[in-house]
This record gives structure tokens, sequence and C-alpha cells, in this order.
């Protein structure tokens, strides 16, 4: 197959072969790489052709650049959508990990002013502990916190060894999913660990029993639904599968309205040793939205009640703030004292 055969788009019912779209992704994504391999960028952002901007320690960079073109994301977009097994063009909206475990969300169509924007979250290369969290300055602990534990590193771990379900809160790119993967270092690594994500971002190389599920979050996949085989699965028949495959410990990328109810009914059995994230500017508006999100996903259970469920499931909340490019622990919230 030639290059411009890979390039080409198949239709929804066909299939590009492994390699030769492995080569067009590459291909079509060369005019991005200088972006993919700066160090020192969280973020590359494309709001519009001709341009990238990206997000560093210092702000925003605006970069002038003619290549960055809306052909490019259209070519990128039409052979992610294919692997997934969705039509890019008919729902121009995904989100994906890229082959350096970079994740990318694009946007396309009229719905978007300039017909495209992108925003390219950069994996770190340079594996943190614990100790990196805590004491590099872009995750130094601010005064302002207001938990009490004398030892922030060793309190952290202990409510890992302890199982305890512990929920991430902060904005977006504000290192959730970083902290998420600092904590599962902890996870002995003979505990059977199973995970749930949108994209493939949490880190579990050194434990030994896992099964992740991946549930890619676009195109026809709005809903929660992605494809395997023509058959459709959902987060919830994710979630409810993880309650029969004997898990240790589960994690779930993000909380969101449609899976939040059904991992409290799993919480509320029991099971123990959870770690999700959300999106909340503190711990109590972290909690508020969980309610909001379960009452969502079942409306049949009063308020109250719903409430009561949150509060008993949830053993700790930590919140994370980004002040000046600097990411840091800002709280720490523990059932039974704070909520």
């Amino acid at each position: 197959m030639t290059q411009g055969a890979a390039f080409a788009y198949r239709t929804r019912y066909s299939r590009i072969c492994p390699v030769d779209n492995a080569i067009a992704l590459k291909n079509a994504l060369r005019p991005l790489e200088p972006y993919l391999e700066l160090t020192g960028t969280n973020e590359v952002i494309v709001n519009r052709e001709n341009e990238v901007v990206l997000e560093t320690a210092s702000g925003w960079e605006f970069v002038p650049d003619k290549n960055i073109t809306k052909e490019m994301f259209l070519s990128v977009g039409r052979i992610l959508a294919n692997r997934a097994g969705t039509d890019f063009d008919a729902h121009p909206y995904l989100g994906a990990e890229l082959p350096d475990g970079h994740r990318l969300h694009l946007c396309m169509g009229t719905t978007i002013e300039s017909g495209l924007c992108a925003a390219i979250r950069l994996k770190r290369s340079r594996k943190l502990t614990i100790d990196n969290f805590l004491t590099e300055k872009s995750f130094a602990p601010k005064p302002e916190m207001s938990f009490d534990f004398d030892d922030i590193p060793n309190s952290l771990k202990r409510l890992v060894l302890e199982k305890r379900n512990i929920l991430i809160s902060g904005a977006t790119s504000s290192g959730k999913t970083n902290l998420l993967n600092v904590l599962l270092k902890y996870v002995p690594k003979t505990d059977r660990f199973l995970s749930m994500e949108d994209v493939r971002e949490l880190d579990t190389s050194h434990l030994l029993n896992t099964v992740h599920f991946v549930l890619p979050d676009n195109g026809n996949c709005r809903s929660g639904k992605t494809f395997c085989s023509g058959n459709s699965i959902n987060q919830n028949d994710v979630i409810d599968a993880m309650m029969r495959l004997r898990p240790d410990r589960i994690a779930c990328g993000e909380l969101r309205s449609r899976n939040t109810w059904t991992l409290l009914s799993l919480l509320n059995n029991g099971h123990g040793g959870c770690m999700t994230t959300i999106h909340a500017g503190s711990p109590y508006h972290a909690i508020s939205k969980v309610i909001t999100n379960a009452m969502t996903g079942d409306k049949c259970v009063d308020k109250d009640v719903m409430e009561k469920i949150v509060r008993d499931c949830l053993d700790c909340v930590i919140q994370i703030k980004v002040s000046e490019g600097e990411r840091y622990i800002s709280d720490i919230a523990l059932r039974g004292r704070d909520y």
C-alpha cells in the first residue's frame, strides 16, 4: 500500500490494517512533532489554522505555524475514529491517546467559529514519586493547607494501604491524574487491580494482576458507548463487570453523571480501595458534585439519602489547585472530620 493510500479515509465499515494505520497517523501528526517533544510544556492547544498555543510554567505562548491546517487535523481525526469504528465526518468530536501517550481532544465542524479546536495534554516523560509531587516547586504544598497531617507522604501512603476510597478533586489540567498515578505506586504489587478510563493514562506497570477497560469518549461514544464486535458497552456495564471480576482495588479515570451512581453502588456494598477523580474547586464542591451526578444517574433516590450514601462511601477528598503555573495539594478532607 502506498503512503497516499494509507492516508485515504475508509468508510466506517472498512478498516485500515494496523501497520498502515500507524504509519498514516505518524505522517498526519508530523507537523505537530516539534511541539510534542518540547520539555517544560504541559499542553499544546490549537484554536485555529496556522497557530499553536503552548501552556508553559510562565504562561501561554503563541507560535505562528503555517503547517497547522484543518486538513491535517481532519486526517488525524479520521484515522483515530476509524480505529474506534466510528465516523469522524459524521461526528467530528473525539478524545484519544496518541502513540507517545499524549492525550488528544479534537473538535471540528461548523459548530466552531474557526472550524477547528484541539488540545493535546503532553505525557510526562519523568516518573513522579510522592516526594517529587510534594517537594518540586510546581507541586509544593502551600501554607493555606487546612489539614493537620504532620507527615503528608506517609499519611497519603497510609490512606492507600488502608484501602480508603479516595477522590481527587481539581480543575482541568490541575494534575489529578498525575497524583492518582503517584498514589497507585503504594498499591501492593500482588493486589488485583481493575481500572476504567476513556483514554489510557494510569500507570500500573508495577502491578502483577491488572485488568484495564478503555472506553473512548468520542464520536458515537458521547453517552459512554464504544464498539466491540458490533456490540455496545457502556461505563455502567464495565463497573457492573468489575464487581464480578474479584477486584482488590478499582480506579475510575473520572467521575461523570453517567457512571457515578453505578460506582457508588459498588462502594456502598462495602468495597474499599477505590480511587477516582472529579472536576471541582474544593472538597465541599467535589462532594456536592458527586451527589448531583449520582442523582442524575438514579432519580428515584431521595436527595438526603443520596447525600448520606456519598459521604459514607468516600473516605477522603484530596484537592489540587493551580496558581501562577504551580500545581499543589491545597487541602485534604476526611470523612467524619471535614464532611
